[in-house]
């Protein structure tokens, strides 16, 4: 059994009730509008308004037993007491990914999580639970839900009530350095004489700030500003100098420097080592030296700086990636300044994942066991390396605990280690897929996506009697067969997905950026998505195989194809810059052009098996030459042919329009 449980959705429930106190209709304008501190009328369209409600509605609750996981596979008690320290030392880490986003959003973070500890009133109403996860979806960089302010469903006076009790709470326990904070948070923040009150209720003042703000300064609106200081294990600042002549400033000159994160975050960083030492030491003992001696790694490459920084993560990398290949571990652990999906911060995030191998997940690690052969199978003669081959690992596990850049917004499926490719060529590399994190998607996402793209009649063709049902506001189906299937081929997909990452040869990192910049993820995820298309017919013939599966592999192979066209707009609701949006787009406009993808009267999809796997092979071509080659020409005709296509652009607008009602991602809280 697969272990997480999905709440109960609430969808429903997220209508906007304009009778409450926080909002009124103006008499004969066409807009609402939320009332400021002072009971006055804030100016607001409709389009333009959101609720911390509305936030976290687009999100799917779901809850991971953390204590029975750990029951479920015979933990002894040094191992917990190493896991217990590693738990620690990831909530206490967090906060450097809430600096990385902003010190602003820091301190707001830091406010909300002490009114939970005094547990005052406001912390126990789901009103402020609804506020403080709208908060963190918001501050993930895998999608942006939203760039606009949103406001919270409690008062103001509600809200400085809490904050009195929360610092009458540490007075109480003499943290009067807590106390003394939170007094100065509710009086100056920022220094510009504007309390937290204010930051959370005035329509001026943005709370969400655009990601990557706490590792640039506020005056580089542009990453390229900063071109040449490429650290990605730094934060960027910048000096003022001002040059007066005649009682007149002549001229203002900056200059922006980094700062390593080991010196920026030194006293967070002392407090979280203290506890990998001691999950390091809790192993050791238990028997896992190995696991210890990937930890020490961990705790060297977060503490100090090497000569050149982007070789920081090597040692690390490779002790875990060695560790990993000679066989699944039961516990793993993921930490670290880890690659982001480009954007606006290209900077290395933080980021804290702790997993377990579970009876489960030791059934599907079947799907991964001849990783290497695909090798031989690319259609890229150039891309294909030669001589003896560093064996990649893949593997599944479940996710135990996660703090930091994968615990924000949208859920990644996977680690795929190293990023450095000078590591992976010599030591191989290692993924982990998120066993549960994946089922959890494919049953609140994935399976309601596949009832509205794709014809009941073809649904019907694997299950006669197939039910369509209610799920929240949208409908799922209601088919052993198909939930099978489905979660069968998602699984299947996201591990051609990840071991396609592995495959083939690359161009370095530094120099695909250098390149394509801020599509330079769009290109590599766009690869391996393609690759997952051009394997998917080898990838389940090795399920059959495997699982003694009693399927046709022709409709086995065409039914993955169906649950592609739901995935690709899986991940085009993640947002307009998320780097699986654009690949999506790109590649779902190409599909449809070669006719491998054909659109009904009704907007849903239907897949033509010949044609896609035709084009399936001529699209992982294109891509194989863009990262083996570093063909920026083909790069960019590909990118002005099939992203100029007005009419699938629109339809996707009205799809995603259609599928609103769906939620986006999960949201994880932990037992």
């Amino acid at each position: 059994m697969i272990n997480y449980r999905l709440k109960k959705h609430h969808l429903d429930t997220l209508i906007l009730n304009i009778t409450t106190a926080l909002f009124t209709e103006k008499e004969g304008i066409d807009y609402f509008t939320p009332l400021d501190s002072e009971g006055s009328l804030i100016k607001m369209t409709l389009t333009d308004l959101l609720t911390a409600e509305i936030v976290v509605g687009q999100y799917y609750p779901i809850e991971i037993d953390t204590k029975g996981l750990l029951a479920s596979v015979g933990i002894t008690s040094q191992r917990q007491d190493g896991i217990n320290h590693l738990i620690e030392f990831g909530n206490i880490a967090d906060e450097i990914f809430w600096y990385q986003i902003s010190r602003f959003s820091y301190k707001l973070n830091e406010v909300f999580t002490y009114m939970q500890s005094a547990n005052v009133d406001l912390s126990k109403t789901e009103s402020f639970r609804s506020y403080i996860n709208a908060l963190s979806i918001n501050h993930g960089l895998h999608d942006e839900v939203s760039h606009r302010k949103f406001f919270p469903t409690f008062s103001k006076n509600d809200f400085i009530s809490a904050l009195d009790k929360t610092i009458d709470f540490f007075l109480e326990k003499k943290d009067f350095g807590i106390a003394r904070q939170l007094d100065e948070y509710r009086k100056d923040f920022e220094g510009e004489k504007i309390s937290i009150a204010d930051v959370v209720f005035s329509a001026d003042f943005e709370p969400i700030r655009p990601p990557g703000i706490g590792v640039y300064p506020v005056s580089v609106n542009d990453k390229e500003e900063a071109e040449g200081l490429r650290n990605s294990f730094s934060v960027v600042r910048d000096t003022k100098s001002t040059t007066v002549k005649d009682g007149r400033v002549e001229r203002v000159s900056r200059e922006l420097f980094e700062v390593p994160y080991e010196v920026e975050y030194q006293e967070i960083i002392k407090r979280a080592i203290k506890e990998l030492h001691a999950a390091k030491n809790a192993f050791h003992a238990a028997g896992d030296i190995e696991f210890a001696h990937v930890l020490d790694q961990q705790i060297k490459i977060i503490t100090t700086s090497p000569k050149n920084p982007e070789q920081r993560n090597m040692p690390w990398e490779q002790a875990w990636v060695q560790w990993n290949a000679k066989g699944a571990p039961l516990i793993d652990h993921v930490a670290g300044w880890i690659e982001p999906y480009l954007g606006f911060a290209d900077r290395n995030m933080w980021q804290s994942d702790l997993l377990v191998q579970t009876e489960a997940s030791k059934k599907l690690n079947k799907l991964v066991t001849d990783v290497a052969k695909y090798e031989k199978m690319l259609p890229y003669a150039p891309s294909i390396k030669k001589g003896k081959l560093q064996k990649p690992t893949v593997r599944f596990m479940e996710v135990l605990f996660r703090r930091g850049y994968s615990n924000h917004g949208s859920h990644t499926l996977a680690n795929n280690l190293p990023n450095d490719t000078w590591v992976e060529e010599r030591v191989g590399g290692t993924n982990t897929l998120c066993t549960n994190i994946m089922a959890a998607k494919q049953e609140a996402i994935l399976m309601p996506l596949i009832v509205d793209l794709v014809p009941k009649s073809v649904l019907k063709e694997y299950d006669p009697k197939m039910k369509i049902v209610k799920m929240g506001k949208g409908k799922t189906f209601q088919s052993k067969t198909l939930e099978e299937l489905t979660m069968i081929m998602f699984f299947i997909g996201t591990a051609a997905h990840e071991k396609t990452h592995f495959q083939g040869k690359k161009i370095s990192d530094e120099k695909r950026k250098l390149l394509y910049k801020n599509d330079s993820s769009m290109w590599e995820e766009g690869r391996a998505e393609a690759g997952r298309l051009y394997f998917y017919r080898e990838s389940i013939k090795d399920a059959i195989n495997v699982f003694d599966w009693d399927v046709n592999l022709d409709e086995a192979v065409r039914f993955a194809y169906q649950t592609e066209i739901a995935d690709m707009f899986r991940h085009i609701r993640f947002g307009e810059e998320n780097a699986y949006a654009k690949s999506a787009k790109l590649r779902l406009a190409y599909l449809i052009d070669k006719g491998a993808i054909k659109v009904d009267d009704n907007e849903q999809f239907i897949c033509d098996p010949k044609k896609m796997e035709k084009a399936a092979k001529d699209l992982f071509i294109t891509h194989l030459k863009i990262i083996t080659d570093g063909d920026v020409k083909t790069a960019k005709a590909f990118k002005d042919t099939y992203g100029a296509k007005t009419d699938v652009l629109q339809l996707i607008d009205r799809v995603v329009k259609r599928t609103d009602y769906l939620p986006k991602d999960i949201v994880i809280t932990y037992n």
